[in-house]
């Protein structure tokens, strides 16, 4: 088939248009041009006990880290779990924090429980674009007999970021970004040596921020802009959607867009070198959608 028909709404109501099927890949997913299909990026098989850790959430400070960690338990009850911290520096080996993180847990059969914990005093090398600083985050999940159930590593950095006075602050510290538009993720997403190539020449161009665009980087660009000192600008899945004065799409399309872009956000949030998430790419409806109150509910949407 060549079209199929889909339902959107306008400022006259509801009615149906025939769209290609290529419109669903291309609107969202940028630059492939081969229209890949099935698994043509990395995967693997992680087999784990009953109980396990689901997921890590790392939130840098510039002396510790408050961290998220998500345990589920597939099996029948269990209790006096414990969960253990190491934080090794990646480049020196050296060990930043090793310790009892949580204790006691208790986890009923098919639950989910996220335990959160604070470690600070420590004084860790910060991630910057000029010294991308790297440390292993390992989390060892064990039973009260102290033998370990499951381990989980995830690889991150110490940056802080935010908005003082009108200025962009990293680590505490107003910084200039000297940023370059987007490079070629899509043309060898899954080739490590293009990545780090071409990052590398970037940082000799004075080039230390890029963005992703239309098409999202995949976790082996992001590793290399992590320890190759390039920040990020994110800018996430169909960001075209509602572009000049198109109609606001229907109520399911945006819950999968809300959906895959949080998806990229809970993938990619452990990574320091992700510096801003954006919504949208030139969709202009705030100057060309003559529809002022439709153009508000774009607004309102994004």
């Amino acid at each position: 088939m060549d079209f199929f028909y889909s339902s959107v709404r306008d400022s006259e109501g509801e009615k149906d248009i025939s769209v290609k099927k290529d419109l669903l890949k291309d609107v969202a997913h940028g630059f492939y041009i081969e229209n890949p299909a099935g698994i043509w990026q990395p995967v693997k098989l992680v087999v784990t006990e009953k109980a396990s850790i689901d997921d890590a959430f790392i939130r840098p400070a510039l002396d510790g880290a408050s961290f998220d960690v998500t345990l589920k338990n597939a099996g029948q009850y269990v209790s006096d779990l414990s969960i253990f911290t190491v934080i090794t520096d990646k480049e020196t080996g050296d060990t930043l924090y090793s310790g009892l993180s949580a204790d006691g847990i208790q986890l009923k059969s098919g639950e989910s429980s996220v335990w959160t914990y604070d470690i600070r005093g420590l004084k860790p090398r910060l991630w910057s674009p000029r010294n991308p600083c790297l440390y292993d985050f390992t989390f060892i999940l064990k039973s009260s007999g102290r033998d370990e159930i499951d381990k989980v590593m995830v690889e991150s950095g110490f940056r802080t970021f935010e908005i003082r006075d009108g200025y962009f602050c990293l680590n505490g510290k107003r910084y200039w970004i000297r940023g370059g538009n987007h490079i070629p993720f899509a043309l060898a997403p899954n080739d490590v040596r293009l990545a780090d190539t071409f990052m590398q020449l970037m940082k000799y161009g004075n080039i230390d921020v890029t963005r992703t665009h239309t098409t999202p980087w995949n976790r082996l660009w992001i590793e290399a802009a992590d320890r190759n000192g390039i920040g990020v600008s994110y800018e996430g899945t169909w960001p075209w959607l509602m572009i000049h004065d198109t109609p606001i799409p229907d109520e399911r399309v945006l819950e999968l867009w809300r959906s895959e872009f949080l998806s990229l956000l809970k993938k990619y949030r452990n990574h320091p070198s992700i510096l801003f998430w954006t919504v949208n790419n030139e969709m202009k409806f705030y100057d060309s959608d003559k529809n002022i109150e439709r153009a508000k509910e774009k607004y309102r949407i994004i």
